[in-house]
């Protein structure tokens, strides 16, 4: 991958946004699955090393950041979801939603999650062929879908097939936008790797200021640690009903495995 910071060392005499924009379109293909030979470990955090350089840009980014969100949200593989899934769902709580099913401290790499743009209506996907263990879409659709190379045992027993429904325990977290839905989550993922791996070092985000519009816990119709300002934006009532409840949980997922092998 190019790297943006020498490259705009090079190209000192020419603006640094049309020296990330020449970047942009040179990584192209480094942001398409197909490419998994030209993809490095290094490679899964382009979009936040894209990202920061806007950030340190200020203003002037705008456009080129503009740009690159589309061609991110252009390339993620998405699954619709069907007009029965959340329909109730009210877009005034919040347009993105990261889903954590069975979420337990320190569990990182077992975080079985769900990601949606409630304004599309769709299902994101992982946008790149790759992952740590070696296992990639589109023959691992639990990393593709889920952010998980398997179905953990306690997600998988937590599914009640016999009364269609998810009994366990479910996080929610809320982005007001494409490019605060991408910081966040990559920074959530960092605190649980060190918080596993990172020693007694104080952690430090790469975004501090990006923030979750709201986040929450629900488990068996009731609510459970709503962040302060969960009720500025929802009821219980919208919530528990919707990304909540558990049979729609099971529902979505399933939606997910039936659909698991489109490349949208």
């Amino acid at each position: 991958m190019y790297d943006i910071i020498k490259l705009t060392k090079i190209f000192q005499n020419i603006s640094p946004c049309l020296v990330l924009e020449l970047a942009i379109d040179k990584c192209k293909y480094t942001f398409d699955g197909k490419e998994f030979h030209n993809i490095t470990s290094d490679t899964r955090h382009y979009a936040d090393r894209f990202l920061e350089q806007f950030d340190n840009n200020g203003k002037e980014s705008g456009a080129v950041k503009s740009k690159f969100l589309k061609h991110l949200d252009d390339l993620t593989p998405k699954i619709p979801l069907l007009e029965n899934i959340l329909k109730n769902y009210n877009l005034k709580c919040g347009r993105f939603l990261y889903i954590i099913l069975e979420y337990k401290e320190k569990a990182k790499k077992y975080n079985y999650s769900i990601s949606l743009d409630m304004e599309k209506r769709v299902v994101f996907g992982r946008r790149f062929d790759f992952h740590p263990q070696g296992s990639h879409w589109p023959n691992n659709h639990y990393v593709r879908w889920h952010s998980n190379e398997e179905c953990p045992s306690r997600v998988s027993n937590a599914m009640d097939n016999s009364q269609k429904t998810f009994n366990g325990s479910i996080t929610i977290r809320c982005s007001d936008c494409f490019e605060n839905f991408i910081k966040n989550n990559h920074d959530f993922h960092r605190l649980e790797y060190h918080k596993i791996y990172g020693g007694t070092g104080e952690f430090i985000p790469s975004f501090p200021n990006s923030k979750l519009l709201w986040e929450v816990s629900c488990n068996n119709g009731k609510i459970k640690n709503p962040s302060p300002n969960f009720f500025d934006f929802c009821t219980e009532e919208e919530i528990l009903s919707t990304v909540g409840n558990g049979k729609n949980i099971y529902d979505l997922n399933k939606l997910i495995w039936e659909n698991r092998t489109e490349n949208n």
